[in-house]
């Protein structure tokens, strides 16, 4: 009697051990295909849409300057340049800002 309960319990054990296997790898499949997952550098609080606009421009004077075959002077060199300072500036100065945002309220 025993040993048929042993066996028993050892089969409860199985079935159990399967059922929680189930519900883990259900739970993980769902994460994975529910959930987002964006890398931890992509997150910017202070982005707003004026870089957007800043950046969608800087992309496309890049993209101009590569089909001209890079040129290293001339007028659009330069407002590729400028184009990219502004940007960078712009990136600069709204994190400066969102990171200083809080003291003038503790000054």
């Amino acid at each position: 009697m025993s040993n048929t309960c042993a066996s028993s319990k050892t089969e409860l054990a199985h079935v159990i051990s399967f059922r929680y296997s189930t519900v883990v790898n259900a739970l993980l499949k769902a994460d994975h295909l529910t959930i987002p997952r964006v890398p931890c550098n992509a997150l910017k609080p202070f982005w707003s849409e004026h870089l957007d606009e800043l950046k969608s421009d800087l992309i496309f004077w890049h993209n101009i300057w590569l089909s001209d075959d890079r040129p290293m002077s001339g007028r659009l060199f330069q407002i590729k340049r400028s184009t990219k300072l502004k940007y960078k500036l712009a990136v600069r100065q709204a994190f400066a800002q969102y990171e200083n945002r809080y003291d003038d309220e503790l000054s």
